[in-house]
């Protein structure tokens, strides 16, 4: 079971129902097989939600027959979810960041004001950074940086 299928599989059937598909895992633990499903919406995810789509993926006809015996855990990307993959920064348009160039220095921290060719555009207290990506060491979402006064 390879992730970049799931993914393929995935990606249409949860972005249907109004969600964006953020990061599919499978591993094997144990001669079981283990598969972890990330997803977004803008207004948040509950508990509800991660059932809904928990059940959607089960219930689809190729994809219940070949998750058949793994262990599905579906979830949200959490409040301080740390940035794995470049096009995350897209999906998590308009919330809290905090950034940590490869050269050192202080954390950028702010809401993403955008994320295109390659660069990511960073909104905190009356500054605007932009960001190249390959710059980038770590990132994290950081709720902090949504507060609206």
């Amino acid at each position: 079971m390879r992730s970049e299928e799931l993914r393929d599989q995935l990606e249409p059937l949860i972005s249907g129902r109004g969600y964006t598909l953020v990061e599919v895992s499978a591993e094997s633990r144990r001669g079981s097989w283990h598969v972890t499903v990330v997803v977004h919406r803008p207004q948040g995810v509950s508990l509800a939600d991660c059932e809904s789509v928990a059940w959607l993926i089960r219930r689809h006809p190729s994809l219940g027959q070949l998750l058949n015996d793994a262990d599905l855990e579906v979830c949200s990307p959490g409040v301080g979810r740390k940035i794995r993959d470049d096009r995350e920064y897209s999906i998590f348009r308009g919330r809290g960041i905090r950034i940590l160039r490869k050269g050192g220095g202080d954390w950028i921290r702010g809401r993403i004001e955008q994320a295109e060719d390659g660069c990511v555009t960073v909104v905190g207290n009356e500054a605007r950074v932009e960001v190249p990506m390959r710059e980038i060491k770590r990132a994290f979402l950081d709720d902090t940086q949504e507060v609206v006064s």
